[in-house]
């Protein structure tokens, strides 16, 4: 494995055992830029991309003790958690489409041959 790894792994350990904030900057200045720009190619708007990628990085804040270099790499780890949270906007915003005055909600009567 590289040394990036060991270095991004150790980082991502200070922020969860020490809060390092300086580690953590570190991460936030290598990772952000690039999760950003990743989503924006697999078709997420600018703005939308900003929010995924702020709230990845916040969750590498708030959840860096759940991380496990045993099973992912820093970049697998934070690329899923943005992954993810891009799931979640495009499932909410499919939610927020539906109408509930839509005529596909109407009850039917079944015994109606022309329903």
């Amino acid at each position: 494995l590289s040394k990036a790894y060991y270095k991004d792994s150790a980082e991502i350990l200070a922020v969860a055992r020490d809060r390092d904030r300086k580690a953590f900057a570190e991460l936030f200045d290598f990772y952000a830029p690039r999760i950003e720009a990743w989503l924006i190619r697999s078709g997420v708007d600018r703005t939308t991309a900003e929010e995924i990628c702020q709230d990845a990085m916040t969750t590498l804040w708030r959840k860096a003790g759940l991380y496990d270099p045993a099973k992912a790499t820093p970049a697998t780890w934070l690329y899923r958690v943005a992954r993810n949270r891009r799931i979640d906007i495009a499932r909410r915003d499919r939610v927020a489409l539906i109408e509930p005055g839509d005529a596909a909600f109407d009850v039917v009567d079944e015994n109606a041959v022309d329903a």
